[in-house]
């Protein structure tokens, strides 16, 4: 008898967690992560909110850039309303995330006349300058990562060329490798 409550019980717990992780929300969050676009449609279809963060501060656009998956974020920017330049708790963009993770294919779709011909309004352009809390851009973040490709993107869209000290190193890119091809 004590053996059926005990099942009982942990059956009612299961039913409980996973109805507590099956929200629109949580899908959403999981689709992203996993990469699976019908599931993101099924998501928003059922309410969930496209703006919505995590425990970090990183949008759905952001888990894209981290999870490296282009097409999502193609998804996301094209088919919905989402904030390109949301920052997460540290004070990154979705940019900024793609271009320390060496997503070219992500930092270039961003960055192309497509994604700047979905904007309406001058706000929802991608703000290739914007600082982190560290003072990192997309930039810094990818020339202190040696993705030099990305910097090259970058440089050609009018990403500013600071010099910057990371590490109480200076570091600034040479105009040569900005203009060679890579």
């Amino acid at each position: 008898m004590k053996f059926k409550k005990v099942l009982l019980f942990l059956f009612i717990c299961f039913q409980f967690c996973s109805k507590k992780n099956n929200t629109p929300q949580s899908l959403l969050f999981q689709s992203v992560k996993n990469g699976n676009l019908a599931k993101i449609n099924i998501a928003i279809a059922k309410g969930a909110d496209i703006q919505a963060k995590d425990k970090n501060g990183n949008s759905v656009l952001m888990l894209a850039c981290k999870q490296e998956t282009p097409r999502v974020a193609k998804f996301l920017v094209y088919s919905t309303q989402i904030n390109v330049n949301s920052q997460n708790h540290n004070g990154d963009t979705a940019l900024i995330i793609a271009a320390r993770n060496g997503n070219s294919a992500i930092v270039r779709f961003l960055l192309s006349k497509k994604s700047r011909a979905r904007a309406k309004t001058k706000s929802e352009l991608v703000d290739i300058n914007v600082k982190n809390k560290a003072g990192e851009t997309a930039l810094t973040a990818a020339k202190k990562n040696g993705f030099l490709i990305i910097v090259r993107l970058l440089r050609q869209a009018g990403a500013k060329q600071w010099v910057d000290f990371v590490n109480n190193l200076c570091v600034k890119i040479p105009q040569t490798w900005i203009e060679s091809d890579i």
